[in-house]
Order: structure tokens, then sequence, then C-alpha cells
């Protein structure tokens, strides 16, 4: 699993920052007399300037609170996480299995059975799902995913690690605990717009779609490559020593519609 915890590690930089300050504003606010008082009472060179003193004191005091802080950081690992909501799902989703597949690993269909398996000895009542198809094609998200009626609120709450939660004095999110939080649309004056939800729900794991949209003169350029290799192809039709006929049909040509430009409106 992955070892430390970013979130913890997060807050504790703010705090020594924060804390830092508080110290580096007293000190400039100090006399040098009392500085130099100061310094003798940590064992420092009491002789110099003011700035002098200021930055052997800061120094010191920098390596008490981190000592300090690095007692309160909460170092457990992230695959702990993982196991809890492992233990709380009602439906598992295996993603990169087909990338897992189609490399060189050994044994990969194997190895991939025996995910499947542990993670139903972890979760025997989760349904457990590992799609095989390239962007997630075999998929079925309105089916498998989404009003599956799984969940059994009175069940959640005669599990071990709900009473466990309860006989803590306070709770603590996971947001906090592990540093992961999520974002969330909110307007009350429309919801998501049902046909654009839905396109971007049957596309998952095509990004052309939020390619156009987060950084557009990729998508341009990805185009123009795209018509450049196409003019390329009539040039060699063209050139295989049979002259194209002409075509005077009035008949209307195929229209080629690009991936819908997708845009949720909450």
């Amino acid at each position: 699993g992955m070892m430390g915890n970013t979130g913890s590690a997060k807050n504790s930089n703010e705090e020594f920052e924060k804390q830092r300050k508080v110290v580096m504003d007293k000190l400039k606010s100090m006399e040098a007399k009392q500085l130099r008082r100061l310094c003798v009472s940590r064992s420092l060179d009491a002789h110099g300037k003011k700035q002098d003193l200021i930055g052997r004191v800061l120094e010191s005091f920098e390596k008490d609170l981190e000592e300090e802080i690095s007692k309160n950081v909460d170092d457990r690992p992230i695959s702990r996480l993982w196991l809890d909501q492992i233990e709380f799902a009602n439906v598992i989703v295996v993603s990169k299995a087909v990338q897992f597949l189609e490399s060189n690993e050994e044994n990969a269909e194997k190895k991939l059975e025996g995910i499947e398996t542990l993670l139903k000895k972890l979760n025997p009542k989760a349904n457990v799902i590992i799609p095989r198809e390239d962007r997630y094609s075999d998929l079925d998200v309105t089916k498998t995913l989404i009003n599956t009626g799984l969940f059994d609120m009175a069940e959640s709450q005669a599990s071990s690690a709900w009473s466990e939660e309860l006989l803590k004095e306070e709770h603590t999110p996971e947001t906090e605990e592990y540093g992961i939080s999520s974002l969330a649309f909110v307007n009350n004056e429309m919801p998501f717009h049902p046909e654009r939800l839905a396109m971007i729900l049957n596309g998952f794991g095509d990004y052309s779609s939020a390619l156009k949209v987060m950084r557009p003169e990729l998508a341009a350029k990805e185009e123009e490559d795209k018509k450049d290799c196409d003019d390329d192809d009539d040039d060699d039709d063209d050139d295989d020593g049979n002259e194209a006929p002409m075509n005077n049909s009035t008949s209307p040509r195929p229209n080629v519609v690009p991936p819908p430009n997708v845009t949720v409106s909450a």
C-alpha cells in the first residue's frame, strides 16, 4: 500500500508555518537585550546583531516544533482506507484490468482472478465487477452502479466498524483522517442535464470530450493531425495509377460527427 499520510503532512506543514510566523513576529518585537537573555536560556551564542540573535532563536524553535509535530502525525497507510472502503462497499469495480491483461505480466489472468477472489473474501456480499474491454465498454453503468438498491442502512448500523466509530468521542471524517477530498456540484436552480449526463456515463473511459473542454489547444492539434492523416490517405488513393472517377451524384455526403463537447450543467 501507499505508506504515509499526505493529508496529515499537509496539515503539519500548515501548522508549522503558522507557529513559525507567530514566533518570528514575537522575536522581531523584542529588544536585543531580551533576545540575548533568550539565547542564553537556550544555550545559544548571545553575541552579534539583533538579526543574528533572531536567526539563532528561530532555528532553535524550529527544531523543537518539528519534533513536537512529528509526534502527532498520523502515518497509517492509505491501504487502511482501502480496506475500510472494500469492507463497506456494495459494488466494487476493478480498474485497469485491460491494461494489465495486455501487459507482459506473467500469469496475468490468474493474478486477476486472485484479486477477484481476495475482494470477495474481504466482502462476500459485494458485487465485484472486472471490466475486460477497452474504455469500459462492457460496464453497464446504469444497471451496475446507479440505483442498485443494495445499500441497507440497518445492516450497516449493525456492523462492528459502525459500532466502534460511535464509541469514539468525536468522529473524524476521511477527508481529515487521510487527506482525501471530493468535489460536489450544488445548484438549486437547475439539475444535471439528463442527456449530457447520459453521454458521460455511456462514454465512460473516452476522454476526448473532456480534452476539448479542459485543453482545447491539444484537442485542436489532435483534430489537425487526424485531418492531415486523412489527406495523406486520399493522396495515396489518387496515385495508385488509376484516376479517381468523377462523382457527379447529387446525393449528400455523409455527415462526420465529431465527439460531443460535453458540458455538464449542475
